[in-house]
């Protein structure tokens, strides 16, 4: 595995932990053993004006990483965050205000968030969550299914 780009050690982690956990898990994912032993892994995080290394990431790495070895396109119109463990949990973020106001000035349609911030977003004026629709999730496994049912394979 490869790791270049502006990350910092929590990024670093983040990218460590989803490549140990599609390991492990490939046949559930429904990943080639054969391609993921071939594979070199590069994961990349361009520079930008904003500093990121916060416990954020993960879930999307992961999910780039299963959509990559699958040949399996994620759809554009899709956001998401969360941090994840080993064992495929995913775990609250924080600054959940200023993703989802990004996620509308994006036109984002479709936001996947840790179920342990569900109570956070709830709590917020209708007017931060307007036109998003905004699915919880408590598991990769949880995500992979909403992300890839009826998603196209291949396209790239």
């Amino acid at each position: 595995m490869i790791l270049t780009g502006h990350l910092g050690d929590i990024l670093k982690e983040s990218a460590q932990t989803a490549v140990s956990f599609v390991r492990t898990h490939c046949i559930t994912l429904g990943i080639d053993q054969d391609r993921l032993q071939n594979a070199d892994i590069h994961i990349h995080v361009p520079a930008s004006s904003i500093p990121k290394d916060g416990p954020s990431a993960g879930l999307a790495m992961s999910l780039s990483l299963i959509s990559h070895l699958r040949d399996q396109l994620i759809l554009p119109d899709i956001a998401m965050t969360g941090e994840i463990t080993l064992t495929g949990q995913i775990l609250g973020v924080g600054a959940i205000r200023d993703k989802l106001l990004a996620a509308q000035r994006a036109l984002l349609g479709h936001i996947l968030l840790p179920l342990a911030n569900r109570q956070e977003v709830n709590a917020m004026p209708r007017a931060v969550r307007a036109g998003l629709r905004l699915t919880y999730v408590g598991t990769i496994l949880q995500a992979h299914n909403i992300i890839f049912k009826g998603s196209p394979k291949g396209g790239r």
